[in-house]
């Protein structure tokens, strides 16, 4: 009986063997890809859970900077016009009261909500109160005074939309009128 038992025990052990493996390559995985993913991955993990974003600047403006940021959707038709669909996108920084970016994506011609795409900041705005087709923004920092910037190119990628969120990436120079700039890029998941 006990030659038996040692028998199977000895037949098995491949298998018993090959079952920890397993298990251990299961178990270990996920350390193994965290320990070589960026921290800044890791941390716009938590922040995007709440609807916020990491973006990092370069230029005159050379920090990385988070926040919390909310979206509005709306559709519009001016007094005489054409219909607008609207996006804004407005980022308040964690270290200030006020936001520090806002970001609107309008679509001429369309009534319809705005979705997944890549779109391009607009070169052609004659002001505030126009309607204009493409993405604006404008930004505002106690680092940079009380200039505001505003967008000069690049664009802003909707990858995600689903019942109240929305998510994708940003990539914009931000310019003064005294020909200052900073590029701003990174990525967000916002909250309606």
């Amino acid at each position: 009986m006990e030659l038996e038992k040692m028998i199977n025990t000895i037949m098995n052990m491949p298998t018993t063997v090959l079952k920890t493996f397993r298990t251990s390559y299961w178990v270990f995985l996920p350390f193994l890809l965290i320990a070589n993913t960026d921290i800044n991955q890791v941390s716009f993990v938590d922040t995007a859970s709440k609807g916020g974003y990491l973006l990092h600047s370069k230029g005159v403006l050379n920090k990385e900077i988070k926040g919390d940021i909310r979206f509005e959707i709306n559709q519009q038709k001016p007094f005489k016009g054409d219909d607008y669909s609207t996006l804004k996108l407005q980022f308040w920084n964690h270290h200030l009261d006020h936001n520090f970016m806002e970001l609107q994506i309008c679509l001429k011609g369309t009534t319809q909500e705005i979705k997944r795409g890549k779109y391009e900041v607009s070169q052609h705005i004659e002001g505030f109160s126009n309607y204009f087709d493409g993405v604006f923004a404008f930004a505002n920092d106690d680092i940079l005074g009380e200039r505001p910037f505003f967008s000069e190119k690049g664009s802003v990628t909707i990858s995600g939309v689903a019942d109240g969120f929305l998510s994708g990436s940003i990539k914009v120079t931000m310019g003064d009128f005294h020909g200052n700039s900073f590029e701003v890029h990174g990525n967000f998941m916002a909250m309606r």
